[in-house]
């Protein structure tokens, strides 16, 4: 279980927009803010894809991660520390696991989420800056799995490179 603060970004916006957004808070994902007042969690490579399929708002972007809005209530049920949440992380694992979910809504505000994450990998993942591209065809964008720039593409032989040179990882 860790914490993450991530940009906090309406349905209605573009998904250049985001992206900025994203970069600004030198981050690699953004909390998407529904129209149902739900919340769902894209990375980086979400946002590149959408971005590179020309799909320009992000009401539009499919998939995400759902993320579980953390209550009053929830949080004496499962006894959760909402203003120290690392007190209590085991609660909170035991808590996400049986949501079925990876992510929770600790705090926000109208442009930033407060995220806990059922891991410290999840952390890792959404911490680092900006998101990744693979040279090779198609063209396919990375946090998940994690890479680093200019190791072989993890996903390698299903990406060709023009003349049969290996793909490599680049910023996107």
């Amino acid at each position: 279980m860790d914490v993450v603060v991530l940009p906090l970004v309406n349905y209605s916006e573009t998904v250049a927009a985001a992206l900025k957004q994203m970069r600004k808070a030198e981050r690699s994902g953004i909390v998407r803010q529904n129209e149902n007042d739900t919340q769902t969690l894209f990375y980086a490579g979400d946002l590149l894809r959408a971005s590179a399929k020309k799909i320009a708002k992000l009401v539009d972007v499919p998939d995400g991660e759902r993320v579980v809005m953390l209550d009053v209530g929830r949080a004496r049920k499962f006894h959760l520390d909402i203003v120290r949440p690392h007190r209590t992380s085991e609660a909170y694992e035991t808590w996400l696991a049986k949501e079925q979910a990876h992510y929770a809504l600790l705090a926000g505000t109208w442009n930033t989420a407060m995220i806990v994450t059922s891991s410290e990998n999840e952390t890792a993942d959404l911490s680092m800056s900006g998101g990744y591209k693979c040279t090779g065809t198609p063209r396919h964008y990375f946090p998940r799995p994690r890479v680093q720039v200019g190791q072989p593409c993890p996903k390698r032989p299903e990406c060709k490179v023009p003349g049969g040179g290996v793909s490599t990882i680049q910023p996107a």
